[in-house]
């Protein structure tokens, strides 16, 4: 950037009898003083501060100075000069339908030079690959592809990216989940609880729920269900329609089947202490499990009233997570715990 920089020299021993600063900076130092390219010294006399502004996209060189004392020079140490790479992003929607549509590069500094990927012909086209903001045009072709501008600044260069969706989504763009799993059928245990969701963008959720079987919590695009009290209806099939971005309805389906088998596990991936739970509950990655999967959200659901009492996400690794029930009503909760990827379901009492 261009930002000025103020140096100044500290007389830590406040020694008397200053009667001159020369700054010291060398031949082609990148920096610019008072307007114009800084010379390799430059004297600021009795001030002990001197203002450089860096010279755009040049190399930096760094600066110390030489104190004069009474007729003896004295030499500072040396403040170096590093560099940090800007933050770049792209600016535009990740999904178009049809037609034209404008991307920019948030953050480009002085000097800073880029261009463009040409995507996918079948899929888009750019009108420029070397101005910012530039327009994409969808060819007709649905499919996904990442728009990329390649970023130079001081010398490095860096690729900045955007995953792009073009045209109308399909079935196939979305997985559904039963459970922890995309694997059909979902086996199931009579009165336990379990999640269904869908994932990527969509509006408008209609659920449709086997016989036997009851809503406890519905998020739009994820529903957690009771199973039947008893085995039987044995099967059935859960379904949702939605919107996708594009006005289209996609329908997707899960199938689930009973099993004596669905009664006797649990998802091993997290644990949680102690249940019942009167004032507090301990959420954590089981000990098989720790640097490999995190917690990245925590939802708790009272069976009863369907209503979410907890809902909170979590950023970083984070492993472990301690949540006050004391507010609780008394009942049976469902704890979902999200990894980032599917939901772990569970049950405790408060």
């Amino acid at each position: 950037s261009t930002t000025s920089q103020i140096f100044t020299v500290n007389n830590s021993t406040n020694a008397p009898g200053v009667t001159n600063y020369t700054w010291n900076l060398g031949n082609n130092n990148g920096w610019l003083y008072n307007g114009n390219p800084a010379p390799a010294s430059i004297s600021t006399s009795t001030s002990n501060t001197i203002t450089l502004t860096p010279d755009c996209g040049k190399a930096l060189s760094n600066v110390s100075a030489t104190v004069t004392v009474g007729g003896s020079n004295y030499n500072t140490n040396s403040s170096t000069v590093t560099f940090t790479q800007p933050t770049y992003s792209i600016s535009g929607p990740s999904s178009i339908c049809s037609g034209n549509t404008s991307y920019s590069i948030n953050g480009l500094m002085c000097n800073s030079t880029f261009a463009w990927v040409a995507p996918p012909s079948n899929l888009a086209t750019l009108n420029s690959l070397t101005t910012s903001p530039t327009t994409l045009t969808a060819t007709g072709t649905s499919g996904n592809f990442t728009l990329t501008a390649n970023v130079t600044s001081c010398g490095v260069t860096t690729p900045v990216t955007l995953p792009i969706h073009v045209g109308a989504y399909t079935s196939s763009d979305y997985i559904m989940y039963g459970g922890n799993s995309t694997t059909q059928p979902l086996y199931w245990c009579p009165n336990q609880t379990y999640s269904f969701s869908v994932n990527g963008p969509g509006s408008n959720y209609q659920w449709t729920i086997p016989t036997g079987w009851t809503t406890n919590y519905n998020g739009g695009y994820v529903l957690a269900l009771k199973a039947p009290t008893s085995s039987y209806p044995p099967t059935g099939t859960v379904s949702v329609t939605f919107t996708e971005p594009c006005g289209t309805n996609i329908t997707k389906s899960f199938f689930t089947a009973f099993s004596s088998s669905a009664c006797t596990g649990t998802d091993p991936r997290f644990t949680y202490s102690p249940n019942p739970a009167p004032s507090y509950l301990n959420v954590a990655v089981a000990s098989g499990y720790i640097g490999t999967v995190y917690i990245s959200r925590i939802q708790i659901i009272n069976v009863n009233t369907g209503i979410t009492v907890f809902d909170q996400s979590y950023g970083g690794n984070t492993s472990s997570a301690y949540i006050t029930t004391s507010g609780f009503q008394t009942g049976t909760y469902s704890l979902r715990i999200y990894d980032g990827s599917s939901w772990a379901l569970y049950q405790f009492l408060r």
